[in-house]
C-alpha cells in the first residue's frame, strides 16, 4: 500500500533512481511517469494473489496455487500484451498489467471463497 501511494504521488523521483535519457530527457520522464503510474497502479492485488497462491500450496491445494501463478505470470499477461496494443497502441502494453491484475484478483477471490467454505465445513 505504501509503495502504491509512492508510485502514484512521486513517480518522477522514483524514476530518477533508474537514470535518465540524455537524448530526450522530457520524453523519457513523461513516458516513465506514465509507465509507473499505470503499470504499478494495482500492484497491491499482486501481493494478495501471490500470498493466496502460497497459502493454497501450503494447505494442500497445489493445483489451485499453480493456476494462480500461471494465470497471472504467463497466460493473461502475454495475451493482454498481444491484444491490447492492437487497440490502444504502445500504451496498451502498460495497461496489460491492469487487465492481468483484475483477472487474477477475480480468480483469487473465487479460490479464497472456496477455501473459506471448506474451512467452515
Amino acid at each position: 500500500l505504501v509503495f502504491t501511494i509512492l508510485f502514484e504521488t512521486i513517480p518522477s523521483q522514483i524514476l530518477s533512481i533508474f537514470g535518465s535519457n540524455s537524448a530526450n530527457p522530457e520524453l523519457y520522464k513523461e513516458f516513465g511517469v506514465l509507465a509507473i503510474r499505470i503499470y504499478l497502479s494495482l500492484i497491491i492485488f499482486t501481493l494478495v494473489q501471490k500470498s493466496t497462491a502460497i497459502y493454497l500450496q501450503a494447505t494442500g491445494s497445489p493445483v489451485k496455487a499453480m493456476i494462480l501463478s500461471v494465470l497471472r505470470d504467463i497466460v493473461v499477461i502475454i495475451l493482454a500484451m498481444i491484444i491490447l496494443p492492437i487497440f490502444m497502441g504502445q500504451v496498451g502494453v502498460l495497461y496489460s498489467s491492469i487487465v492481468t491484475d483484475i483477472v487474477s484478483i477475480i480468480v483469487t477471490v473465487i479460490f479464497l471463497i472456496q477455501e473459506y467454505k471448506k474451512l467452515n465445513a
